[in-house]
């Protein structure tokens, strides 16, 4: 689970289905639905079938893409996912206005 102070995030599932958790509300989207996450509101998306999943994710303003160019580069770096090192993992989240929570509620 994480939040943006900044920035809002729309998911549009092209196809498959993407399982999305925003603002406390879970919801199943399917091919041709949408949801939006607005800065504050913490939210996760994942896909929990064995389907592919394609999705459009919009971010709101703009600058978002080198978060998950680095991410990607980092992954393929790592012996485990998520790192050892979680404050790295912190750290590099809020360079890219991106706050990591506690999913336990």
């Amino acid at each position: 689970m994480h939040f943006h102070r900044h920035m809002a995030e729309r998911f549009v599932v092209l196809e498959g289905s993407l399982d999305t958790d925003i603002a406390g509300e879970t919801r199943t989207l399917r091919a041709g639905d949408s949801a939006v996450a607005l800065p504050g509101d913490v939210h996760s998306f994942r896909n929990s079938s064995d389907d592919r999943t394609r999705f459009l994710l919009v971010a709101t303003p703009g600058g978002h893409e080198s978060f998950f160019a680095e991410l990607m580069d980092w992954m393929e770096k790592e012996p485990v996912w998520p790192p050892r090192n979680q404050q790295a993992l912190v750290e590099f989240g809020r360079r890219h206005d991106t706050e990591y929570v506690n999913s336990q509620r």
